[in-house]
């Protein structure tokens, strides 16, 4: 549902507008009315958008979080599954507000988000939805251009401000992992091949622009799929999908003690327990997996302390973990480790991080069928070996097998991070840290 309503300010209003709102993570676009970066021009006429008869705030972070918000009450209405009526119906009323968005452009980006957080999958198995997806990146291109993310001559406060990076990613991220996946079905080689084309014009646009070669100290991506948030606080060589376990101290810890581990996972899961815990705890929202409770985490230290309600069931395990500085005296967000089970023909979708850290995976029981791509790279798990990647890389889950996958996860302080780890140097210093980062 979309009403005109005229509004409009001045630029020099608007550019004030927008600097008052700078704390706030996407405060109303310093263009609301008027776009007129790279000659791109939006309706001059505001317009009321609605969201299952509610009022949409005219700023993309407003409509950002109501629209998860919302979504997040459908999703656990107790109706909600890939392809049922529920999913439908909110995937209906979400494309509404889609169609809203030539008069309603500040909607674009929490559109975008919503399509690709609670859309990838169509129906319970590893189909994605090609539709949403599309839909999603004509969202977030459109919102690139809305706070004009597309403009080389954009300035550095307002790149940053308006969080282009981010949206640029998501932008090359759909249709290239979305090819990657038609690439595999031989009815589908043709759509593959267009949507890669889109992802290579998308690449181009983005690899090219000033401020994020500047933001990279000079340096340059290639392709995509190299592209890493870590790299813009440690720009340089240090920066890969895959680590070496060698150079890792903590990897050749979890791997002695992987056994100790399992122990403890596999009681939770034998009594009933971990079911329990986990739907009592920290339940994952978003439409990650295809099924709801495909994809479940149950943290055993987070963000710098154990978590004792699960503590109390695992006390080996928890004091293990407690006692590594690189989880317990990381300040980055999440910081952490957790046991996590992936149901068998499943998959989690793709998505990266942002914040300067990397993360580790201890193989407790891996089935044949399960692989995860990061960074272009594909990565397989074994039993008691532990694999550590960055996760600022876009990377994706894929499991064919016919058993649940069960791993240790954890997130810690990048070795380069010496600000997030409280100014506590790692185990082993990595040689190939930048000298600012020291």
């Amino acid at each position: 549902q979309v009403r005109s309503r005229g509004v409009r300010l001045p630029r020099a209003e608007r550019a004030r507008s927008a600097a008052a709102d700078m704390p706030a993570a996407f405060g109303k676009s310093l263009l609301s009315s008027l776009v007129l970066w790279g000659g791109l021009r939006f309706p001059a006429v505001g317009a009321e958008v609605y969201l299952d008869g509610q009022l949409l705030p005219e700023d993309e972070g407003g409509v950002m979080d109501r629209l998860t918000s919302w979504l997040d009450q459908q999703q656990w209405s107790g109706d909600w599954s890939s392809g049922s009526a529920a999913q439908k119906a909110a995937y209906g009323k979400v494309v509404e507000v889609a169609n809203s968005a030539s008069s309603a452009p500040w909607v674009a980006l929490g559109v975008g988000q919503a399509l690709l957080l609670y859309f990838w999958w169509l129906g319970d198995g590893l189909e994605v939805n090609i539709e949403a997806a599309r839909l999603s990146l004509s969202m977030h291109w459109l919102s690139i251009q809305y706070v004009g993310c597309n403009v080389p001559e954009l300035p550095a406060d307002l790149w940053q401000h308006h969080h282009c990076t981010w949206r640029w990613r998501h932008a090359a991220m759909i249709p290239s992992e979305i090819g990657a996946t038609l690439a595999r079905r031989p009815a589908a080689l043709r759509l593959s091949a267009q949507l890669l084309r889109e992802a290579a014009t998308v690449e181009a646009n983005m690899l090219g622009l000033p401020r994020l070669v500047a933001a990279l100290g000079g340096h340059r991506w290639s392709r995509a799929a190299e592209i890493n948030s870590n790299a813009f606080s440690f720009p340089g060589p240090v920066n890969r999908p895959v680590w070496p376990r060698a150079d890792v101290p903590l990897a050749a810890f979890l791997e002695a003690h992987a056994a100790t581990f399992r122990e403890e996972l596999e009681a939770l899961l034998a009594d009933g327990r971990f079911h329990g815990l986990y739907w009592g705890g920290e339940v994952s929202l978003t439409q990650f997996a295809p099924r709801l409770d495909d994809w479940q985490m149950l943290s055993l230290v987070k963000n710098r302390q154990r978590v004792s309600r699960v503590c109390e069931h695992t006390p080996k395990s928890c004091e293990l973990l407690a006692s590594r500085a690189e989880l317990m005296g990381c300040a980055v967000g999440d910081a952490g480790a957790a046991f996590a089970r992936l149901e068998a023909r499943s998959a989690l979708r793709p998505h990266f991080w942002n914040s300067p850290r990397l993360g580790f995976h201890l193989g407790l029981r891996t089935p044949p069928g399960a692989r995860m791509v990061v960074g272009g790279q594909e990565v397989t798990w074994e039993e008691g070996r532990a694999t550590i990647f960055d996760d600022t890389y876009v990377h994706s889950v894929l499991h064919e097998g016919d058993e649940p996958r069960l791993l240790l996860i954890g997130w810690f302080c990048h070795p380069c991070d010496l600000r997030g780890s409280g100014g506590v140097p790692p185990e082993r210093p990595e040689p190939l840290c930048p000298a600012a980062a020291a």
